[in-house]
C-alpha cells in the first residue's frame, strides 16, 4: 500500500504521468507532420455533364463538362495544398473496367466549374486531357486517336484519397455532337 503524506502525488506517480503526457504530445505532433490531418479530407462534390465529340478523322471522344461543385486535380498522384485529386475509370458494356491516365498533352492540371476535359483512346489505353486540339496536333508523334465509343461506356470520377465515386456518367453510341 502506498502512503501519501500531505498533499500531492508520490514522486514515482508524477514521473509516470509526466512521461505519459510527453508521449501523447510527441504522437500528436508526429501525426500532424506525417499526414494525420489528411484523415480529415473532405470528399469533393462534382456535377458532370457529358457529350460525344467526333474528331476530323471520325473518332469519338468523350467530353466531360464540370457543371458545378469543387475544383479537383486531374493528377491523382499529386499531394499538398492543391485541389483534391480525382481518378477516372471507364467501364465497358461487358463490365470491363480500365483506368484512365493523364495525357502528356494536359496543360491545366485542375478541373473546375465550367471546364471541359476530354477522354480519348489511342490503342495504348484511355487518357484524359483538357485540350483535345493539342492531342490531335501531336497525333503524328503519339499515334492516332481511335474511336472510344463502339459500345455503351460508363465513366466514373473517383476521389483519389477516399476511393469514393463522386460522379458517374453513361455514354451511348450515336450521341455525337458535330
Amino acid at each position: 500500500m502506498v502512503r501519501i503524506r500531505g498533499r500531492g502525488l508520490p514522486e514515482s506517480m508524477s514521473v509516470i504521468l509526466l512521461s505519459f503526457l510527453v508521449v501523447i504530445i510527441v504522437l500528436l505532433v508526429a501525426g500532424m507532420l506525417t499526414g494525420f490531418a489528411g484523415l480529415l479530407h473532405q470528399t469533393p462534390l462534382v456535377a458532370v455533364r457529358g457529350s460525344v465529340l467526333t474528331t476530323p478523322a471520325g473518332a469519338s471522344v468523350l467530353v466531360l463538362i464540370h457543371s458545378g461543385g469543387t475544383t479537383v486535380g486531374l493528377n491523382a498522384g499529386s499531394a499538398g495544398d492543391g485541389p483534391p485529386p480525382v481518378l477516372f475509370t471507364v467501364t465497358t458494356f461487358a463490365n470491363v473496367t480500365s483506368p484512365v491516365g493523364l495525357s502528356d498533352t494536359a496543360v491545366n492540371r485542375s478541373w473546375g466549374p465550367g471546364d471541359e476535359v476530354y477522354l480519348y483512346e489511342d490503342g495504348k489505353g484511355y487518357w484524359v486531357t483538357d485540350s483535345i486540339s493539342a492531342r490531335l496536333a501531336r497525333s503524328a508523334a503519339l499515334g492516332p486517336v481511335t474511336d472510344i465509343l463502339p459500345e455503351p461506356l460508363t465513366v466514373r470520377v473517383t476521389d483519389a484519397k477516399t476511393n469514393l465515386v463522386v460522379a458517374s456518367i453513361v455514354f451511348v453510341p450515336g450521341s455525337a455532337r458535330p
